[in-house]
Parts: C-alpha cells; sequence; structure tokens
C-alpha cells in the first residue's frame, strides 16, 4: 500500500515546540519527511499510513501543553486526509474532505436542486454564506 501524506500541524498560541519535545516526535515518525520546526510539523510525501503515529502525535502535544491543529492530505492508493484541531484526531475520505471545504452556497444550491426547502438563519461558525 503505498500512501503519501503531506501538509502542516502548527501549534496554538504561537507556542514553540520544545527540542526534547521535537526529538520525541522525530523519533515518532523516523523519517526525514517529517519535520519539526519552531510551532510546526511539517510532512513532506511522508510515506505510509500515519494514523496511529498522528494519535500518539496529538498526546504527545497534550501531554506537554501544546494544540496541535491543521489539515495533512494523503494521496497514492487511497485519498483522503488528517484533520487535527486541538490534538484531536480525525481520518476523513476524499469526498467529506472536500465537503467539509465547499462553500454554503453549493451545499444549498445542491439541496435545492434535489427538491428541499431551506429556511435558514445564519449562524456565524467562522464561515461565510
Amino acid at each position: 500500500m503505498q500512501i503519501y501524506t503531506s501538509g502542516t500541524l502548527t501549534v496554538k498560541d504561537g507556542k514553540i515546540i520544545p527540542e526534547s519535545v521535537g526529538r520525541e516526535i522525530e523519533n515518532l515518525f523516523d523519517t526525514p519527511a517529517v519535520s519539526v520546526l519552531d510551532g510546526a510539523v511539517e510532512f513532506s510525501d511522508a510515506l505510509g499510513y500515519l494514523g496511529e503515529d498522528l494519535s500518539s502525535l496529538c498526546a504527545l502535544a497534550a501531554q506537554n501543553g501544546l494544540s496541535l491543529s491543521g489539515e495533512l492530505e494523503y494521496y497514492g492508493d487511497y485519498e483522503g486526509a488528517y484533520i487535527v484541531e486541538d490534538n484531536k484526531f480525525e481520518d476523513v475520505s476524499r469526498f467529506d474532505y472536500e465537503l467539509r471545504h465547499a462553500s454554503d452556497d453549493v451545499l444549498f444550491e445542491e439541496l435545492r436542486r434535489r427538491g428541499y426547502t431551506i429556511a435558514t438563519k445564519k449562524q456565524n461558525h467562522g464561515r461565510s454564506a
């Protein structure tokens, strides 16, 4: 199975990853395709399924008072994304990933096309309609 992962997880609140934690992260992934920067962990075509290692990374970050967030896209034999928000890890399919990034207008238009009547009151959740 060939899967490659690219993207960046950043530390919230401008915190810096301590050197000792950076070494633990590098040992966890054990590949030059994963780099620890001051406030981020960068993945550049990291090979293989990373789900278990990402769960461990999130736990390690939490234990050290760091909050990681970001999206890592993977491709190859399977396509999708690993989504990390406040050290909570989720593995989503390509379809679900694209659906999450669709605009509200596109989603509403598809519902209308399917015959639904939409009556909404906009609540601001950080997205525009």
